[in-house]
């Protein structure tokens, strides 16, 4: 009997640690992970700023290139950024949303983000659409403010249809 369940704990192990490399879930699917890097520059004559009580309202559209190390998630995008920065500091809070697409469909994109010590890192989440119906992903970016031409990031898809 002790042989048997050694046998069985042996065997749902051995399942646990191939479903688990694999990337599959326990609600079915599987995450591909990516990294990648995007580079923007402003859209000419989007910047809008207002100063309000101390702070620094603003808006602006951007014209983006994504390159990954999945094609999935390498393509072009217009985001638009709002965000309230602290005027001395120029330290805040943004939100951004972006369409991302490709020659095999797109993501629609929203983001929170935050300025501080120089640094701006931002948190997306995204749904797929054309080819990517159904499947989400999530990136995170980090770029020195005032250069978003060096902006890494890194991410993952959940694929349900996997």
């Amino acid at each position: 009997m002790v042989k048997r369940k050694s046998a069985l704990y042996v065997i749902l192990a051995a399942m646990l640690i191939l479903l688990t490399g694999s990337g599959a879930t326990a609600g079915g699917g599987v995450f591909t992970e990516f990294s990648g890097t995007e580079a923007c520059v402003s859209v000419p004559g989007s910047l809008t700023i207002t100063l309000h009580g101390g702070n620094m309202h603003f808006q602006e559209t951007y014209d983006c290139v994504d390159t990954a190390s999945i094609p999935e998630v390498t393509g072009v995008l217009q985001p638009t950024v709002k965000g309230i920065f602290d005027a001395a500091t120029f330290s805040g809070p943004f939100t951004a949303a972006a369409h991302l697409t490709n020659t095999e469909g797109g993501w629609i994109k929203t983001a929170t983000g935050s300025l501080r010590d120089g640094v701006a890192s931002m948190r997306i989440h995204a749904r797929g659409e054309g080819a990517y119906e159904g499947m989400q992903a999530w990136w995170d970016y980090t770029w020195p403010v005032g250069d978003m031409s060096r902006m890494i990031f890194t991410g993952r898809i959940l694929n349900p249809h996997k």
